[in-house]
């Protein structure tokens, strides 16, 4: 065999099947080591139009054990006093200037709005909430600002109301099912692809899984099917490859022995790729 596909196999041997390391679309790195993934469906408009009711999301359980915040990121977390858990964009980190203008916040010397652009509005109360716990004007350690999409501070539930949350009560990111499964795929050196059915909460998912050149492992896409048959795992290929999923210099697969999953692969990537039965 081809050395170069001898390497990927050592790849996959080493690594395990699933989720070790991805890459996100503006190629920077994403460490899932500990990462525990999970689909999820939003309840409420607090984000709207973010994420509207009945959105999909996947969260990212745990994420921040092994990744920076990163300002704009939708985290997910709790409160002291509530079971609930709540999404909203992380508007403010540690360390992070905070002053109050016109009944609007500023975070290092910037107003902050929503994503339709609207200035985030704030009463005498709210602005006290959020003065009172800062060290020489900015957010202390551990500590952060998150917001919703309303404007206006009588329609808020958010850090406006409650004030900074807790490093401890965070409990992961989310990102869209949308976000998740659009990723444009053409910056990434494909040179392995794993392809397994997996059953989550009783129902079938076909999981495509990416690796690059460098040794990096992508997560791909997914799609809910009761059978691994040809038809349904060609759209998932066809899918990839309309996102720029490049194969043409060869393409190491890697399947479960499933009949349609090799046949799907032969039908869509032809000679390009040999395929490899995982034990």
């Amino acid at each position: 065999m081809n050395k170069k596909y001898l390497y990927i196999g050592l790849i996959f041997l080493l690594a395990g099947l699933f989720l070790l390391v991805a890459t996100d679309r503006k190629r920077k790195s994403i460490d899932f080591t500990c990462v525990e993934i999970s689909s999820n469906k939003v309840s409420g408009d607090s984000l709207s139009p973010v994420i509207i009711n009945g959105t999909k999301v996947v969260l990212l359980k745990g994420y921040y054990g092994c990744n920076e915040f990163k300002r704009g990121d939708l985290v997910v977390f709790k409160l002291k006093i509530r079971d609930d858990l709540f999404i909203k964009e992380l508007a403010g980190l540690p360390y992070d200037k905070v002053e109050f203008e016109n009944s609007n916040i500023k975070i290092n010397d910037k107003i902050l709005s929503n994503s339709e652009k609207e200035i985030y509005q704030f009463d005498e109360r709210m602005e006290r909430i959020l003065e009172i716990p800062l060290k020489d004007g900015v957010i202390p350690l551990k500590r952060f600002l998150v917001l919703g999409e309303p404007a206006f501070a009588s329609d808020s539930f958010d850090s406006r109301t409650f004030g900074y949350i807790d490093e401890e009560y965070i409990i992961g990111r989310v990102l869209t099912l949308k976000e998740f499964e659009k990723r444009d795929l053409g910056g990434f050196d494909f040179i392995g692809l794993v392809i397994d059915g997996k059953y989550l909460s009783k129902e079938q998912v076909v999981i495509t899984l990416g690796i690059t050149m460098s040794g990096d492992k992508i997560p791909l896409g997914f799609i809910h099917s009761t059978t691994e048959n040809s038809k349904s795992i060609n759209g998932l290929l066809k899918d990839l490859i309309r996102r720029n999923f490049k194969f043409t210099e060869g393409l190491l697969t890697i399947t479960d022995g499933s009949t349609g999953l090799i046949k799907a692969v032969k039908e869509i990537f032809d000679k390009y790729a040999i395929t490899q039965r995982c034990t």
